[in-house]
């Protein structure tokens, strides 16, 4: 996934790429964490297992926003179990898939 910003273009890689596609295909509107990870990991996996990918996965992609400047709460969960990309004013998500 490629994130273009003021100072150039930076490349997000792995499942944190995904989860950030998966957030746009669901057009910005809040989504529960666990339909979110099986739409990454599949149907068949074990919520715990789920939940500790999700977890993990969401502090990888926290830890490269941060190495890349970005702001790292692009991602974020609302404290109800749903998790959103939250694009400011001129932020835009293009789906290219």
């Amino acid at each position: 996934m490629h994130v273009q910003h003021a100072r150039g273009t930076s490349v997000i890689t792995g499942k944190p790429a995904t989860l950030i596609s998966e957030l746009v295909r669901f057009a910005g509107k809040p989504v529960p964490w666990d339909i979110l990870s099986r739409e990454i990991w599949g149907a068949e996996v074990d919520r715990s297992l789920l939940r500790k990918s999700f977890d993990s996965t969401l502090r990888r992609l926290r830890a490269q926003l941060h190495e890349l400047d970005l702001r790292d709460d692009l991602v974020r969960l609302d404290g109800s179990g749903n998790v959103e990309l939250l694009l400011m004013p001129g932020d835009r998500a293009v789906d290219e898939m």
